[in-house]
């Protein structure tokens, strides 16, 4: 960081350096930790307490590179584009779901022709297999 802008406190550096270490060990464990060491060295700078001298820290800063030779890793160049193309698949997939017509649910207009003189006297049932209609009927009250 220093080697990008001038100002930046060597102890920043050692922070940051902690945060990106690789061994989990090495990080810091809890937020709370990394904050207790951040509001330390902004009092340190408030009251105006030199932070030139490196402080010793157990894990070492990160070597420096120049912006201009960085580079993204041709193994994270294709993260992106492919959670996109995932999320693209599910909703479309989503959408054709919710929106096809049910298969297999299909409804008929029946019309049963009874004897004269007869009423439907229960609701009609259908057979599982959809070829018997059973209902009861009784003679009109009008008729012999």
């Amino acid at each position: 960081m220093s080697a990008l802008r001038t100002a930046v406190p060597l102890q920043l550096e050692d922070y940051v350096g902690k945060c990106l270490a690789k061994r989990a060990a090495d990080r810091y464990q809890h937020v709370g930790d990394m904050a207790v060491d951040l509001r330390t060295l902004a009092e340190k700078l408030g009251s105006g307490e030199s932070t030139i001298l490196r402080a010793t820290s157990t894990v070492p800063s990160m070597p420096t590179v120049p912006a201009t030779n960085q580079t993204v890793s041709p193994a994270r160049s294709w993260l992106w584009p492919t959670v996109a193309a995932v999320l693209a698949i599910a909703v479309v997939t989503l959408a054709f779901l919710a929106l096809r017509p049910e298969s297999g649910t299909t409804s008929a207009r029946l019309s049963i022709a009874l004897p004269p003189g007869q009423e439907i006297t229960s609701s009609p049932a259908i057979s599982g297999d959809g070829q018997i209609i059973a209902y009861t009927a009784q003679q009109g009250a009008d008729e012999p």
